[in-house]
């Protein structure tokens, strides 16, 4: 079980980064995050899988929050992104 979780999380940690790569196109951002979310579902029908391990449940909610935190923060990202690159399409008179 352990070995399970180090290797999740080893999975969200190259998907974190690749989040954080400014060379991989927005809309491969935008998918990665959809699966991310997917991923929560996942890891808590796995934590209902082994609710009488308090220790993976810990760990699983653990990796709940991590994607959690992480989804959250590219959204404020995106939206951040886009309020400025509608900024910049404004026209502005003197």
């Amino acid at each position: 079980r352990n070995d399970t979780i180090r290797h999740i999380n080893l999975i969200l940690l190259h998907g974190f980064k690749c989040l954080d790569d400014s060379t991989i196109e927005q809309e491969k951002t935008d998918s990665l995050v959809e699966e991310l979310k997917k991923c929560i579902s996942g890891l808590s029908c796995l934590k209902f899988t082994y609710k009488d391990d308090e220790v993976i449940g810990s760990k699983l909610d653990l990796l709940i929050d991590k994607i959690k935190e992480r989804v959250t923060k590219n959204n404020n990202n995106s939206l951040i992104s886009s309020k400025f690159e509608n900024s910049n399409d404004e026209t502005i008179t003197y």
